[in-house]
């Protein structure tokens, strides 16, 4: 499936995360965040979302070089991941604005 020619907002602030054998969440995204871009670029991982988010191995998937795209709620979500092989892995997040 292709995103191609979809609109979800103007790149923001990035952080990269890693997706280790614990859950590591990332800073809270900014008041004018609405949705976020997710990929994973060394492993496949799994990632919640929240205020004091702790990710496990039944949160949602995010699979190894796919782009995805996430609603959240700007001033207050965190996002958290946790890897899914048994490397650590890179995980880019990108507010959008």
């Amino acid at each position: 499936m292709s995103n191609f020619g979809i609109y979800y907002g103007r790149p923001s602030t990035v952080q990269k995360l890693t997706s280790g054998s614990s859950s590591s969440a990332s800073n809270t995204f900014g008041a004018t965040t609405s949705v976020i871009m997710l990929v994973a670029r060394t492993h496949a991982c799994h990632f919640t979302l929240g205020a004091s988010p702790t990710a496990t191995t039944s949160s949602a998937f995010l699979p190894k070089n796919e782009i995805i795209y996430v609603k959240v709620s700007g001033g207050s979500d965190k996002i958290a991941v946790i890897r899914e092989a048994s490397s650590d892995g890179e995980v880019y997040v990108t507010e959008l604005i």
